[in-house]
């Protein structure tokens, strides 16, 4: 009799768990992150425009609250003060679930001028994707997501997008060189001809 009781109780609570499991299904709520710098390449002292688009692939309206951009030099500059990170907070901005009434994209730029001391051919870095408590770490190439989404902050990688220019350096050849110093020599010849014909065009004084 008492395991005839304890097989209904257990298969009692497994029914209610699954009844609790349907009546509550999980929605999961994501987004994925699109960056497009207006420029192939910059050079130290460079301003730029970074074009930033969120794409909700979830199931649920996302809320966006803020976007924290650490460019490839953030960092300590020169003078030791911590540079190189823009933040835009927003309020009142949803990106809609596909399917919905709302739009689901959400695109903003960020303005940024590439430091003069910086000169790395390709950024370094980078964040890894992942989540973070804060908006605020030591990161390069790192976009912080802060919505609604989870009770943190979404870090988005995007290394490789702001690309220095590689320095470049043109042989001289002898080619190019010729016709200047082909016009040199006829400038030497030709001043020495004019200085021997006014010689001897001046006329001799006798004593």
């Amino acid at each position: 009799m008492y395991g005839k009781f304890r097989k209904s109780a257990i298969a009692a609570v497994l029914a209610v768990v699954v009844i609790a499991a349907i009546g509550t299904p999980a929605h999961a709520q994501g987004f994925s992150l699109n960056t497009r710098p207006d420029r192939a390449s910059y050079v130290p002292g460079d301003g730029g425009t970074l074009t930033i688009s969120i794409i909700n692939t979830g199931a649920q309206v996302i809320q966006l609250n803020n976007l924290t951009v650490y460019f490839p030099w953030a960092g300590f500059g020169p003078d030791g003060k911590w540079q190189g990170n823009s933040t835009a907070t927003y309020s009142g901005q949803f990106i809609g679930a596909p399917g919905g009434s709302t739009p689901t994209t959400f695109t903003t730029t960020f303005q940024f001028t590439v430091p003069t001391w910086y000169g790395q051919i390709q950024p370094s870095g980078g964040c890894g994707g992942g989540t973070s408590t804060t908006r605020y770490i030591q990161s390069t190439n790192c976009i912080v997501v802060g919505s609604n989404a989870a009770n943190r902050y979404e870090l988005m990688d995007f290394t490789g997008n702001i690309i220095m220019a590689l320095a470049t350096y043109t042989p001289v050849s002898l080619v190019s060189q010729a016709i200047p110093i082909a016009t040199l020599v006829v400038l030497v010849i030709a001043t020495a001809f004019l200085a021997l014909a006014a010689m001897r065009t001046r006329p001799s004084t006798n004593k």
